[in-house]
């Protein structure tokens, strides 16, 4: 044991790291969304993965919070009441009893630029 060395979690951790990349969309999505305010970063990493599961809703769950750095709970709860101010016409915010809230796309939500099929 005179050569083990001991290293911090932190290096262990390499994913929590890495760069994020959001997808393009409109100008107007995101004049119409800051009414927001702080929650524009969870509203388009949200964004983010409802193109990638190709969905219209997604749980604002443990999985998008670790997306966003993980927020104390008092600072979720206010990016959750931002959250709720979307237009409908944007995004809905519904809460749920005992399970994360859902956020589903609205009729201006951008969508997904589909390559044409051969």
């Amino acid at each position: 044991m005179e050569v083990a060395e001991t290293l911090p979690a932190a290096h262990f951790n390499t994913r929590s790291r890495r760069n994020r990349f959001i997808p393009a969309f409109p100008l107007a999505f995101l004049q119409q969304a800051q009414v927001v305010g702080d929650a524009i970063p969870l509203l388009l990493v949200a964004l983010a993965e409802m193109r990638m599961r190709r969905s219209d809703e997604i749980p604002l769950g443990p999985r998008l919070w670790a997306q966003v750095g993980n927020p104390t709970k008092r600072v979720r709860t206010r990016l959750l009441r931002q959250m709720c101010q979307l237009p409908p016409n944007v995004g809905i915010v519904i809460a749920r009893r005992g399970r994360p809230h859902l956020l589903k796309a609205g009729i201006d939500w951008p969508q997904a630029i589909r390559p044409p099929q051969n």
